[in-house]
């Protein structure tokens, strides 16, 4: 895909920009001494619904073809933490929406830390073109954030990464993504 820039920052929520999706890499990154979690639930062209994070941690060698490396964060541990989602095919899957929650948070049933925290999210495509969305923080009432949704086009073989920025309550991480999807629907 040409005109792609190398780097775009989407700060509010409803900013876009397209991605191209051959292979994709997702990193929530933060400094702040918050257990956050990095996890993707996403949709099938049929409707069904699935959740890669911590506790399922998915293949790029089969469906879903997304693989979460590694639990960072654990015990709200302060420093350069970091959280990589790999995407190596999306030809069955029409959106993923990627996910930030803060586990010691939502465990005892607190809110998150989001405002006070540096939490970002961001996209690279196989060619090191990067789309990072911020985190926009309305309320205090929630543990968990949908941070972005990619919206595929598989016949076009490009995406678009949305900044949604929608905050809720986990409640359950076991119905494979759907209650988080209605709830940030």
């Amino acid at each position: 895909m040409s005109g792609l820039t190398a780097k775009i920052d989407l700060t509010k929520k409803g900013d876009s920009n397209p991605v191209e999706i051959k292979q994709l890499m997702a990193t929530l990154k933060w400094t702040s001494a918050d257990d956050f979690d990095l996890a993707a639930v996403y949709v099938k062209n049929n409707g069904e619904c699935g959740l890669i994070y911590y506790g399922n941690q998915g293949s790029l060698a089969s469906f879903p073809y997304m693989s979460l490396d590694e639990d960072a964060g654990v015990g709200a541990t302060a420093g350069d933490n970091e959280e990589n989602l790999r995407i190596s095919k999306i030809s069955d899957i029409k959106e993923i929406y990627l996910v930030c929650w803060d586990f010691e948070a939502a465990k005892v049933s607190k809110p998150a830390n989001f405002k006070n925290s540096d939490v970002r999210l961001s996209i690279k495509d196989q060619n090191g073109n990067e789309i990072e969305a911020h985190l926009v923080v309305e309320g205090f009432d929630y543990n968990a954030t949908a941070v972005a949704k990619i919206k595929v086009n598989s016949a076009m073989g490009i995406g678009e990464m949305v900044n949604i920025s929608k905050g809720f309550v986990l409640t359950t991480n076991s119905d494979n993504g759907k209650d988080i999807l209605n709830k940030i629907k």
